[in-house]
Parts: structure tokens; C-alpha cells; sequence
């Protein structure tokens, strides 16, 4: 097989940012997918009933679920209020999912102490909370300058 042949094949198998499909799903929308099928599971919902619930089919969410469709902001955040998950959650492993290494020393509690935090963005009290974090990070030997 020619080296174009196999651009072509690739091509046409809806490569994400091929000339064919340039709005293909990716490992993310996929990951994101496994997301919802999970969270779904857990309040024990069928694909009918939080597809009802949202304003999809059940066939709808089994595409997002397999990955095979990409789920648009606002559909995401209206699975996510159904299933009781903040949106983060949805992408917990987003560094490892996009290649990049993964967080082998994460804290389990992470995503909560990032949720707390965008909480506190109005309020008037950050400067402790910064001066706070960067005592525990000079401690923990990771401080950055």
C-alpha cells in the first residue's frame, strides 16, 4: 500500500482534523463519554430516562457515551446537573487522556480543593488563603517562585 493510499484510508476513517470529518470525536469526547456512561450508572438512571431527562434520545446519549459523538457544552452541563457531577469531574483525567503524563502523586481529594477554591474567587479573604497554600507548598518542597 502506497504511502497516499494510506492517508486516504485514514482519511477517510474520520481522522479528527482530516479534510473529511474535521469534527470527528476524540480520545477526549470519548473519555468524557465514558464519564457520563459512569455517573450514569451510579444514580441508576437508563440512557431513556437522562436522555428524557435532558431533552435527547436514548440513542443520543449511547453515542455520547460510546464516543462516537461529541457532546456540546451545554448538553454536557445538563447531564452533569442530572447526575449530580460537577463538570470537572467529567474531565478528572484529561492530562492522561491527552498524552501528557500522569499525576501518579495526586491527592484523591484534588478535584474538591479545586472546586472549594473557584468558590472563593469573589471572596475577600484569598490573600490567607494564598499565603496558606503557598506556606503548605514551601513545605511540601514544591513552591514555585
Amino acid at each position: 500500500m502506497s504511502t497516499n493510499d494510506e492517508i486516504a484510508r485514514i482519511d477517510r476513517a474520520g481522522r479528527p482534523g482530516s479534510a473529511q470529518n474535521p469534527k470527528a470525536a476524540t480520545a477526549v469526547d470519548r473519555a468524557v463519554g465514558d464519564r457520563i456512561r459512569q455517573a450514569r450508572k451510579e444514580c441508576g438512571l437508563t440512557q431513556m430516562t437522562l436522555g428524557d431527562a435532558v431533552g435527547l434520545t436514548f440513542q443520543q446519549i449511547q453515542k455520547y457515551e460510546k464516543g462516537v459523538n461529541r457532546v456540546a457544552a451545554s448538553t454536557l452541563h445538563d447531564i452533569a446537573i442530572q447526575v449530580g457531577k460537577p463538570i470537572p469531574w467529567f474531565f478528572q483525567d484529561f492530562e492522561t487522556i491527552a498524552g501528557a503524563e500522569p499525576h501518579s502523586e495526586m491527592n484523591p481529594t484534588y478535584s474538591e480543593c479545586l472546586t472549594l477554591l473557584r468558590d472563593l474567587k469573589h471572596s475577600e479573604d484569598l490573600s490567607v488563603v494564598l499565603g496558606m497554600l503557598r506556606v503548605m507548598a514551601a513545605n511540601s518542597g514544591k513552591a514555585s517562585t
